[in-house]
């Protein structure tokens, strides 16, 4: 009777994990994996962290280096129970779709990386990747970007990873960067996310569900991981935080066109509050606060701010950076100064920022600068640009780090 009861329970928990909804996270073998597809009693699971920087080392993908390494050294990791569970699979390894470059052989393998098609099969498809719209650029950039974000289990900077795809040219795979775009034509660095189907017959794991934490705890100066983003923490109020992005997320346009402007009517309002809000779950949305915004006149040189505004997801504006990253008085006095070097004091490396990739990178403030169409800006060294640079300038002049206020119960 007690056997009976014991096979019952396995067999009830079997059928509850393969009725689970895709990308929850399970432990196997030591590591958190989460779960992309369940087809009948296996799964398809991958890494939910970055677990290495490894080279690829090869010009396909059935004759790289990390092939070899992830059907060797890193399957014999597992226990030999383990390693019963993890299932032969034949991949296919199409060619590059915009660059027409060879993928090679279809290959069998237990433990391999995901190619481009599974990749935007699994984590969401725009659509870019069967019209091309960024051919020119090679890059596949969407809403889903932030759910292919990924970093390693021991650090929070977001890092790129391998696929198994060729990129524009034989050795250099196509990859996920650390801000979630793909790269198409591929990179000669990355670190690796393994992925397998797992066999799920009754008794041959416990899944362990991933159950998040009902309150988000968030004290001031530190970070928290909110929706794949990492953001660092200016303020608490009572249950809700002031966060904003601890990197530079992109680089984006201010506005569209030079002409004169305020946060009201900009297009950067529209997309922080339209397309990149949508990035977000409904129930992650859900504990963003939307929140009344003064949009004061430049001090400095009386440019208009605009009417104040209700938004959700918003840029710093001259008055909250100098309240929350440090305060010398410069803005509010001057002193003479020459207004080309900005604000520049002993809070220059606390304001300074970079992109997920490591780069340096100058962003953007609300706040209106020495005329209506341009906007101020930190740049690389942390100095603040009260005069600002032109709505309409991208590249490195144009990063933009979100700002919200986040619910911390649940």
């Amino acid at each position: 009777m007690k056997k009976l009861a014991v096979i019952a329970f396995l067999a009830m928990a079997l059928l509850l994990f393969i009725g689970r909804e895709r990308h929850e996270l399970i432990e196997f073998g030591g590591i958190t994996w989460r779960v992309l597809d369940v087809q009948g009693d296996r799964a398809l699971i991958i890494s939910e962290y970055i677990i290495a920087s490894r080279r690829y080392r090869g010009s396909k993908w059935e004759t790289s280096e990390i092939r070899q390494y992830l059907n060797g050294p890193f399957l014999n990791r597992f226990s030999e129970a383990e390693q019963a569970r993890i299932l032969e699979t034949t991949l296919i390894n199409y060619d590059n779709q915009w660059f027409g470059t060879s993928g090679g052989d279809d290959t069998t393998d237990r433990i391999f990386l995901l190619s481009i098609e599974e990749l935007v099969r699994h984590f969401g498809d725009s659509g870019q990747l069967a019209n091309r719209n960024n051919r020119v650029w090679g890059r596949v950039s969407d809403r889903y970007n932030t759910a292919r974000m990924a970093n390693f289990a021991t650090r929070r900077e977001a890092s790129s990873w391998w696929l198994r795809s060729p990129g524009h040219i034989a050795g250099n795979p196509a990859t996920v960067e650390g801000d979630g775009t793909v790269d198409m034509k591929g990179f000669f660095y990355g670190g690796i996310r393994p992925a397998l189907w797992l066999a799920l017959e009754p008794g041959s794991f416990e899944p362990v569900p991933y159950i998040p934490q009902a309150r988000i705890e968030a004290n001031i100066g530190e970070t928290i991981e909110f929706g794949g983003i990492v953001w660092r923490v200016l303020d608490v109020q009572g249950s809700s935080a002031l966060v904003i992005s601890e990197f530079v997320l992109e680089s984006r346009r201010y506005h569209e066109r030079r002409e004169d402007i305020t946060w009201a009517e900009s297009t950067i309002r529209q997309y922080l509050n339209g397309s990149f809000l949508r990035r977000f779950s409904e129930a992650e949305q859900a504990r963003i606060l939307e929140t009344v915004l003064e949009n004061n006149d430049n001090p400095w040189f009386g440019t208009y701010g605009g009417e104040d505004t209700t938004d959700r997801i918003f840029l710093l504006s001259l008055e909250e950076l100098v309240r929350y990253f440090g305060d010398s008085g410069q803005l509010e006095n001057k002193d003479g100064r020459p207004v080309a070097f900005g604000i520049n004091d002993e809070f220059n490396s606390a304001r300074a920022s970079r992109k997920t990739d490591g780069r340096d990178f100058t962003w953007r403030l609300r706040s209106p600068g020495v005329r209506n169409d341009s906007s101020a800006t930190v740049n690389t060294y942390g100095v603040v640009s009260v005069i600002g640079s032109p709505v309409s300038s991208s590249g490195i002049a144009g990063g933009i780090r979100p700002a919200l206020w986040l619910n911390l119960e649940p």
